[in-house]
């Protein structure tokens, strides 16, 4: 093979790479491979659980995180403020390995679990172009879309979309999503199908107006679309219901009267109780709009969201689930530098939490730069909200980089290191041997057995190729009948996927 050739070949090949189809490669282990993969639908999904938490009205997040060591915090929130809205240097907790910074006073418990490695903190959370309505940035971040783009699907809606519209579809008593709400955000939502189900309590469906069946006027179409809604979220009751039976009562201790508490205490209970989904959304009550009063207000939200985390890690730990589970803590948007007469009003970049025993624990991004605001004296944004959906998609969730954009995420953007790099949570490459290749290459295996193999071209179709053992570690591909290109391989092995790619010379 000539050295040119060769390098044509693969500008050809990286150039069609991020075109490949996901939603063929995920449907292709619904079809019969090369070797029988016996529970195919198991072994392409591990059982690794989300939890959003989205604290509603913005939360300040100078005062969640307070930069207590930088004098100029202090200028803008108690020296040019007519009222003190800082936290006092004596007040605060000190992070040990990241002195310059410390926690609010009331998140004493959250902070237990820092210290023990348990919490990414993720610093100038935003995105371009910052929108400061409630409603709006709150559907941007469900959305994962850009500020410009009115988008109405959510990420999780079209990644669940990706993984179902051409494979086995979920049956309608396991949702993938449950939101923990009276009615469906953005967040889930899909184009064409609908994988997900709100769970608060069941909502009585109401009845058809009799007199004029028949007759579909705008409202009346209004109406059949939410007795749907609702008819669908009833449906999935039963099997919550028996999932939080078989849990029994709740091993933590969570704080009385609090409404994120019950809905933690829920998802702990349906987690445990056998329910299939992947993913658990919560949003609090508005808690954190604290244009007025904002000490109190905000020191009232810390306390309420210290006490129910906490214990939900906790009982995660005490039921053996805490490794499959991560928790991500975030707002629509943070508060603004400089105060108002006692509160501050909607600002743009905040510290993002991430929650879990498998989660690489620290501080992520340089501290807020206080010395070069923005014309509104807002936090400047240092890292986009949507490489954490990356992070999780691709270090949790397991998913391949080059799938996620356009179809998921709207551009291509870089994950963070806030997972801890285990087998069992991201896909492991495979190596193959002679590569580029010619008539036949050899897969390396970790394992005497491979359960399942699959070859699929750079179009995402699945190719008809003959591939057997070869030895006790290694697998033979027949490439004669593939034509030059890049192609891509699946293999599971002992239960983990792996995955690499193979050019093919001719």
């Amino acid at each position: 093979m000539k050295r040119r050739d060769l390098l044509r070949l693969l500008g050809r090949s990286t150039m069609m790479a991020p075109f490949v189809s996901a939603t063929t490669l995920t449907s292709a282990f619904a079809t019969e491979p090369v070797i029988p993969l016996g529970d195919v639908q198991s072994l392409r999904r591990d059982d690794t659980i989300i939890v959003l938490i989205r604290l509603f009205g913005g939360n300040d997040g100078l005062n969640t995180l307070v930069p207590y060591t930088n004098p100029l915090y202090y200028k803008y929130r108690r020296d040019d403020s007519m009222t003190d809205l800082s936290k006092s240097p004596e007040s605060v907790q000190p992070l040990g390995n990241h002195p310059s910074l410390g926690f609010h006073p009331n998140l004493k418990l959250f902070k237990t679990l820092y210290d023990e490695g348990k919490v990414a903190i993720v610093q100038n959370v935003g995105y371009p172009d910052q929108d400061f309505s409630h409603f709006r940035s709150t559907d941007i971040w469900l959305s994962a879309s850009d500020a410009a783009i009115r988008d109405e699907t959510g990420w999780i809606g079209r990644y669940v979309e990706y993984l179902y519209s051409q494979g086995e579809k979920l049956r309608i008593e396991n949702p993938f999503a449950i939101e923990i709400a009276t009615s469906r955000t953005r967040l889930t939502r899909a184009k064409n199908e609908d994988y997900t189900a709100t769970y608060k309590f069941p909502v009585p469906i109401p009845d058809r107006d009799e007199h004029n069946r028949g007759v579909m006027s705008p409202s009346a179409v209004e109406q059949e679309y939410i007795r749907s809604i609702i008819n669908s979220s009833n449906s999935f009751l039963q099997t919550f219901e028996r999932a939080e039976a078989k849990a029994g009562k709740n091993l933590a201790a969570y704080p009385e009267n609090s409404e994120l508490a019950t809905d933690l205490a829920r998802v702990v209970r349906l987690i445990a109780g056998g329910a299939e989904a992947r993913l658990y959304s919560i949003a609090t009550t508005m808690l954190f709009d604290n244009h007025s009063d904002m000490i109190y207000h905000h020191d009232r939200g810390m306390t309420e969201i210290d006490g129910p985390i906490h214990a939900f890690q906790r009982e995660l730990e005490l039921r053996g689930l805490d490794k499959r589970v991560v928790t991500l803590i975030y707002s629509e948007f943070g508060r603004r530098v400089s105060g108002t007469l006692n509160g501050t009003d909607h600002g743009a970049a905040a510290p993002v939490f991430l929650l879990g025993t498998n989660v690489n624990g620290g501080v992520y991004g340089t501290d807020p730069d206080l010395e070069h605001l923005d014309p509104n004296t807002n936090l400047r944004y240092s890292i986009d909200f949507r490489s954490i959906y990356c992070t999780l998609l691709e270090q949790w969730y397991g998913e391949q980089p080059h799938l996620l954009s356009p179809m998921i995420l709207p551009h291509k953007i870089d994950s963070l290191p806030l997972i801890r790099n285990t087998d069992s949570n991201r896909p492991i490459d495979v190596t193959c041997f002679p590569n580029p290749a010619v008539s036949e290459s050899y897969i390396k295996c970790d394992v005497a057995f491979v359960s399942g193999f699959a070859l699929f071209d750079a179009n995402g179709r699945r190719c008809d190729v003959d591939a057997a053992p070869s030895g006790q570690r290694a697998m033979r591909v027949n490439c004669r009948a593939l034509s030059s290109g890049m192609y891509y391989i699946v293999i599971i092995e002992a239960g983990v996927r792996r995955t690499g790619t193979l050019l093919v010379y001719k």
